[in-house]
């Protein structure tokens, strides 16, 4: 199953975890898509401020996150998002795919 989440940079932690709830109250294997075109004034505060989140969800991650695949406005939000990542420590794979050039 393919699960898309749209983010802008108006999404609250609270907000996310929704999609989360959502995502898992399914328990199926799920590859999720994480839309953040819309994100440009993304920092690694704004990143980390979502761990408490990330964490609520860790075990249903283990047992039904295939993956994860980020599209981002720009190679910028890309580094941002890349050097959070081992923060995270996402046992599942994550692609980031940047689909405007700087």
């Amino acid at each position: 199953m393919n699960f898309i989440c749209t983010v802008d940079d108006k999404t609250t932690p609270e907000m996310f975890d929704n999609h989360m709830l959502n995502m898992f109250s399914k328990k199926q294997s799920v590859v999720l898509h994480i839309n953040a075109i819309k994100c440009y004034g993304i920092r690694f505060k704004t990143v980390m401020k979502l761990m408490p989140i990330i964490e609520k969800h860790r075990e249903n991650s283990r047992k039904y996150l295939k993956s994860t695949k980020i599209s981002v406005p720009n190679k910028f939000v890309a580094k941002v998002i890349s050097f959070a990542l081992p923060f995270i420590k996402s046992e599942q794979p994550v692609y980031i795919d940047t689909k405007c050039k700087l």
